[in-house]
């Protein structure tokens, strides 16, 4: 059975996919691959037949970097294994490429119909096919300019996985009015999708609609009681409703999990003072100060004068 990996992140990419594939390497596999994009120098495939350590060489003669990227260990089904039958697959372009688990039944016939429209294929494998069909709906009329839109592209196949990665990338382009419609698509169909009860969260917490947004989060820290980052975000919705005692609640829980960040200690000490905590206030402004280091340059400026202010408070007691 075929692995599958994907990063993306602020964490060097190559070695958290190799990390991901080393755990999926029990599931058997004759070749590895990697695509990595994000550093500006476009998409980057390696690849490599056999082990995973033979991937790991060609990364290290032939080192990537990036901040997304996919990776696949393969089991043959079309094609022999080797170097040029490994995952990632491209298009014709090399802008889009693919990894796959499972078998594309009618790839031959779609293969004959590609190549007939003009698409070159390099490889013996199903799973190019999809990269083409990708390519011809983003580009269905090779020289004439005409060109279907990637919205439209996922309107043909409107499946709950293309609505997600469609709404992903709205959200990258900081367009949630974009995202949150295909969002509420998609829950429609896998209503009990964690991932994307989260995701739904965002893209309404974006547009300032607080009160959805809150109960997104809520039923992922049902669903995922030990997510610091879910817990995280309830945290965040329930200081901006004003909600003071469950928020409270819930850093409180960030605590327990060991998890805190510098923005934990700028949300309790946020309501701590409007509380009028003032001591625990201080306390919280203080430590978000000593760990912020420059990360997070508004919240320090206002940190800064409250601390100012409550200390002069404090002293005048």
């Amino acid at each position: 059975m075929c692995g599958i990996v994907g990063y993306v992140g602020k964490k060097r990419v190559v070695p958290v996919i190799i990390e991901g594939l080393r755990k999926l390497e029990y599931r058997g596999y004759d070749s590895a691959g990697i695509a990595v994009a994000g550093n500006g120098d476009g998409l980057q495939i390696r690849r490599a037949e056999g082990k995973l350590r033979n991937l790991e060489e060609v990364l290290r003669t032939k080192p990537l970097d990036g901040t997304y990227g996919i990776g696949h260990t393969r089991w043959a089904t079309h094609g022999r294994p080797s170097e040029e039958n490994a995952h990632p697959h491209r298009d014709c372009t090399g802008r889009i490429v693919v990894v796959h688990n499972g078998i594309v039944e009618n790839y031959l016939s779609l293969k004959k119909k590609l190549a007939q429209e003009g698409h070159t294929f390099t490889t013996e494998t199903d799973t190019e096919i999809i990269a083409h069909l990708v390519e011809k709906y983003l580009h269905p009329e090779k020289g004439n300019g005409t060109k279907i839109p990637l919205e439209e592209a996922v309107r043909k196949s409107p499946t709950a996985a293309n609505q997600f990665a469609l709404a992903t990338a709205y959200q990258m382009e900081k367009h949630p009015e974009k995202a949150e419609p295909l969002l509420a698509a998609a829950l429609k169909e896998e209503p009990g999708n964690v991932e994307l009860h989260a995701s739904y969260g965002r893209s309404l917490r974006d547009q300032k609609k607080y009160v959805p947004a809150a109960q997104e989060f809520s039923r992922v820290v049902e669903a995922r009681p030990q997510s610091i980052e879910a817990w995280g975000d309830l945290s965040a919705m329930l200081i901006l409703l004003n909600q003071d005692t469950q928020a409270l609640a819930a850093l409180d829980r960030i605590r327990a999990l060991g998890g805190e960040k510098p923005g934990h200690f700028y949300f309790r000490a946020i309501i701590l003072d409007r509380n009028k905590q003032l001591k625990g206030a201080l306390e919280n402004y203080e430590k978000f100060l000593s760990v912020s280091d420059g990360k997070n340059p508004d919240e320090e400026f206002k940190a800064r004068q409250r601390v100012r202010i409550i200390k002069n408070e404090l002293a005048k007691r």
